[in-house]
């Protein structure tokens, strides 16, 4: 049985690095185990990944006459037990995750989550509400887990009907509170319109709101830190995407820091 014909051999993550074969191979095993013998599958579309190979897929078998959405994430990176331990601990601690369907050897089986990426959810509302859920969703993944979430972009967030939905657990690990959330400030910031004043205003919000669930605010320290946590995280981004404008953007909210002017639903 070949259910995944048609997909090819060669995939390849955006950093060039080949796929291990054998991904395919326990792919098709897992759909296999999870869903029996008769389930066909189509390959619907690819995931921006730069490390691993992450595909939608849709199933269907028994007979059903219904599409069952799924994504498949096939590891390149040396990062495969991390993340199906962060999302077991996340799905257990009751933190909006994907559930893990079937996993092994270097490949996870997800639910697909429907809905709207956060990067345009946020860039399309300006909304108050989305950076509280936002600051909400840190906050219990933070107190449960002891550990940063890593890769704080807007992109590795859905806004489904049910709440927001962290994807991608590569980097979690170790560090401060403060490496989410000015990193996910930074996110909020460098996306288009960038650094619009409503954003800014959103920024503070975001960082405001996190605070009090932590049972804390605001001070000149924090306030400090937090403009160079945002600062720093502008100029990594700008590092990875040889973007200049986007450099003088970070030393400009190092200089002169980011706007309060208050942001409106």
């Amino acid at each position: 049985m070949h259910l995944l014909n048609g997909l090819g051999d060669e995939w390849k993550g955006l950093d060039g690095l080949p796929l291990p074969p054998v991904r395919l191979s326990t792919l098709q095993s897992l759909l296999v185990q999870t869903f029996g013998t008769d389930v066909d599958v189509k390959f619907h579309s690819r995931f921006k990944s730069k490390k691993n190979v992450v595909i939608r897929l849709t199933t269907m078998s028994g007979g059903e006459k219904a599409e069952h959405s799924l994504v498949a994430k096939m590891f390149i990176a040396d990062t495969y037990d991390k993340e199906v331990d962060m999302l077991r601990f996340c799905i257990h601690g009751h933190v909006r995750v994907p559930d893990v369907l079937a996993a092994r050897d270097g490949v996870i089986l997800m639910e697909y989550v429907p809905g709207e990426n956060l990067v345009d959810s946020l860039n399309r509302t300006f909304s108050r509400r989305t950076v509280e859920r936002i600051a909400n969703w840190y906050y219990a993944f933070h107190v449960l887990t002891q550990s940063i979430k890593g890769d704080p972009i807007l992109r590795n967030f859905i806004s489904s009907k049910d709440g927001l939905v962290g994807i991608d657990f590569e980097e979690s690990g170790p560090g401060s509170w403060l490496e989410d959330i000015g990193g996910i400030c930074a996110s909020v910031l460098d996306t288009r319109p960038v650094f619009d004043v409503r954003k800014q205003a959103l920024a503070w919000h975001l960082l405001e709101t996190y605070l009090r669930l932590r049972g804390s605010s605001t001070d000149p320290e924090t306030e400090r830190m937090f403009i160079d946590e945002v600062a720093d995280a502008l100029g990594r981004t700008a590092d990875r995407r040889k973007d200049h404008e986007l450099q003088n953007l970070s030393q400009r909210v190092r200089d002169s820091g980011i706007s309060k002017r208050q942001a409106k639903d």
